[in-house]
């Protein structure tokens, strides 16, 4: 994923830092933010910070809310800068619950891509993940 930024990257590793993310991120196409193994990968790694689903959703908003001040280009290439209320109202009314299920994406076997009504919600949590990876390296948020 790595090769998606346009800064951060210092010979082909992650530069990490403490401060906010400043750079710019390219988001995954919505067909790879819609397949199975993107999901199944992308549901470990948040599964993986060991929160509840609720304290998972809180996390993606903060870090985007605190930590990234960036821009970044979503799937359908129109570049844009995040802000909290986009990424809140892509989340829902019951946003514990759907990361809950999302959790399951991690460990089932998923046989179907994600409905494309989700695809802003998945490419909202991968660009949490980036900016963990380049801010912390592997430590996350």
């Amino acid at each position: 994923m790595s090769q998606r930024t346009e800064t951060g990257l210092q010979g082909g590793k992650h530069t990490a830092k403490r401060g906010p993310f400043e750079g710019r991120l390219v988001c995954p196409t919505e067909s790879e933010l819609r397949s199975i193994s993107f999901n199944r990968e992308t549901a470990a790694r948040v599964k993986a910070w060991g929160e509840s689903s609720d304290g998972a959703v809180d996390r993606v908003i903060d870090a985007i809310r605190s930590h990234f001040q960036g821009t970044y280009v979503d799937f359908e290439g129109k570049e844009r800068r995040a802000c909290e209320a986009n990424v809140t109202y892509q989340f829902g009314e019951d946003p514990g619950r759907w990361m809950a299920e999302y959790f399951k994406r991690a460990d089932g076997p998923y046989t179907r891509r994600l409905n494309k009504g989700l695809v802003r919600r998945v490419m909202f949590i991968w660009i949490a993940l980036e900016v963990a990876d380049r801010r912390l390296g592997s430590a996350g948020i």
